[in-house]
């Protein structure tokens, strides 16, 4: 899906979709990116829309702070655990 997962009009879809996924496919990883932060999705009271999602790569982009093969690329965002509640540090992508 394009754009933003969890703007108004893609919250139900954006449920729905994942909802699908892990229960045909249990096993796979659903990723979200959003420029929302975990505490705007809380504020929000998002929690219902991220139910079926295992991680988000929260905030937004900055290609100012961009960092070159890292996940997240951009030095303000970071990986989030849905399912663990936890932050987890950046991935360093092997280059080539």
């Amino acid at each position: 899906m394009g754009g933003e997962p969890l703007a108004e009009y893609n919250r139900n879809i954006t449920q729905e979709i994942s909802q699908y996924i892990k229960r045909k496919y249990k096993s796979v990883t659903i990723i979200l990116y959003s420029w929302r932060t975990i505490e705007q999705i809380k504020k929000e009271n998002l929690e219902s829309c991220i139910r079926y999602i295992d991680y988000g790569v929260l905030g937004s982009y900055d290609k100012n702070l961009y960092i070159s093969n890292t996940l997240p690329s951009s030095s303000n965002q970071y990986i989030y655990d849905f399912v663990n509640n936890e932050k987890l540090t950046p991935v360093k992508l092997k280059e080539g």
